[in-house]
């Protein structure tokens, strides 16, 4: 991991932190939350490094298409009550899995029963800010998808790497179904959301760059142009 790329993390743990530490105190209050505040889970700020140089680190090379992708082996939704990086989410809690790890996170006064199975709370899910009172109508999202990954260079990665990025709760978010249907397998050259776009490119950068994943040419030049772009370093949304 490079100094640049420890640097971003810090600042990503930081922000984190202080999320949870927030949403702990809200958790403690009796009357339950009428309206969530806005879905903060993609955390990176752009304007937080320099992102020219952390994209310079990332290699260029054309996505390798072929039919080995296999959504098996990239094993999903496991335990995470005893994983580091969930732990400050989580908080003490049995039996959390990564979905329901990113429903607590992402969430506002969620209660929990037992096995960490979600009995209430209310969301409003990345991408497009919609609010939610139930679960059952939240869909997970890769941030970096798990196909993209494996054409990225994560074609031979052992199991246990697989699983580490399909976990991971910087990659994994909140989101409406529908905009999970439409952004699929697609990169930040082909998607990006309506809301928080600097975010989600600076987050896409991260991951591909703490993964050591590569960017094809127009994927690269798609997040040189919006991170670069003199609105998203004043921290406003980019198209």
């Amino acid at each position: 991991m490079s100094r640049l790329s420890k640097t971003v993390g810090a600042v990503l743990v930081a922000v984190l932190a202080a999320f949870t530490t927030w949403q702990a105190a809200q958790s403690a209050e009796e009357t339950p939350a009428q309206e969530p505040g806005p879905a903060v889970t993609i955390r990176v700020d752009p304007r937080a490094a320099d992102w020219l140089a952390l994209l310079d680190e990332i290699p260029t090379r054309p996505e390798v298409n072929d039919d080995g992708y296999d959504r098996d082996e990239w094993r999903h939704w496991v335990s995470v009550s005893d994983d580091p990086k969930w732990r400050p989410v989580v908080r003490g809690r049995s039996g959390c899995d990564t979905r329901e790890g990113v429903l607590i996170r992402d969430g506002w006064k969620v209660r929990t029963g037992k096995g960490c199975r979600i009995v209430s709370g209310t969301w409003r899910t990345n991408y497009d800010q919609r609010r939610h009172t139930s679960p059952a109508t939240i869909q997970m999202d890769h941030i970096v998808p798990l196909k993209e990954a494996h054409e990225s260079g994560a074609a031979s990665w052992p199991a246990a790497k697989k699983e580490e990025f399909a976990n991971d709760p910087l990659n994994v978010v909140a989101s409406t179904g529908s905009l999970n249907s439409a952004k699929g397998n697609k990169d930040i050259a082909e998607w990006r959301p309506e809301y928080d776009r600097c975010g989600y490119v600076a987050a896409w950068v991260l991951i591909k760059q703490e993964y050591g994943l590569s960017m094809d040419a127009l994927e690269k030049q798609t997040a040189r142009r919006i991170l670069t772009d003199p609105a998203c370093q004043k921290g406003h949304p980019v198209r």
